[in-house]
This record gives C-alpha cells, sequence and structure tokens, in this order.
C-alpha cells in the first residue's frame, strides 16, 4: 500500500511539473510581436511581396523596390526587421500559433482578393 502511494504522489508530482513546463511554454516573450499583430504584417509582408514580384514580371529590378517595401511594411506596423525575424523564427517554433496565424492571414487575403474582384468588375461594367 505505501508503494502505491508513493507512486501516485511521484505521479502528481511529475503531473504538476508538465503543467507548469506548459504554461512557461504558452507565454509568449515579450520582445516577440503578437499573434494579432503578426496576422497584419505577414498580410502586408506578402502584398509586397506579389507586387514586388509583379515588377519583376514586367521586367523592373525589383530589388530597387524590395528594401523600400519591407521597411514600410515595419513602418507601419512599428517594428523592426530584427523583431519581425526573431518572431518569426519564435512562431516556426511554435507549430501551432502560427498556424492559427496563416490562417487569419488567408482569410484576410482573401477577403482583400474580392474587394478588389468586386472594384474591378464594377469598373468593367
Amino acid at each position: 500500500m505505501k508503494y502505491l502511494f508513493l507512486v501516485f504522489i511521484l505521479f502528481l508530482c511529475f503531473s504538476a511539473c508538465k503543467v507548469e513546463n506548459k504554461e512557461k511554454q504558452d507565454q509568449v516573450p515579450e520582445y516577440i510581436i503578437s499573434a494579432e499583430q503578426m496576422d497584419k504584417v505577414l498580410v502586408d509582408i506578402h502584398i509586397a511581396e506579389a507586387a514586388l514580384k509583379y515588377k519583376r514580371g514586367k521586367g523592373e529590378k525589383f530589388k530597387l523596390y524590395s528594401n523600400q517595401y519591407f521597411d514600410y511594411v515595419f513602418k507601419k506596423h512599428n517594428i523592426s526587421k530584427k523583431q519581425f525575424d526573431e518572431s518569426l523564427e519564435y512562431y516556426y517554433k511554435h507549430e501551432k500559433q502560427l498556424d492559427n496565424i496563416y490562417k487569419n492571414v488567408l482569410k484576410e487575403l482573401e477577403r482583400i482578393k474580392k474587394e478588389i474582384k468586386k472594384e474591378t468588375t464594377s469598373v468593367e461594367n
């Protein structure tokens, strides 16, 4: 009986440690961009990348514009490139959070796409 009681106590101790470690893992460090802000930043990053791809397709020297576009995105969201890179690296290591972020990014890009289609069809008519 004592053996069973000891095993039960050890089990409780280990499970309590595991819960505490999980809570620490779920806490995002202060220097990391919040998931909500990261959604918005990544939407703008993907729009900038699409614009650069379009310029490259037209034969323009997109390298001239790339720094300007990305600097504009970082300035718009009041973050630095370093902070963006560190945040992106953090979310790569936390797949569930990154997956949720990209679900939101895709929803927003789809919404923007529909809005643009709607505007272009109304102009054509």
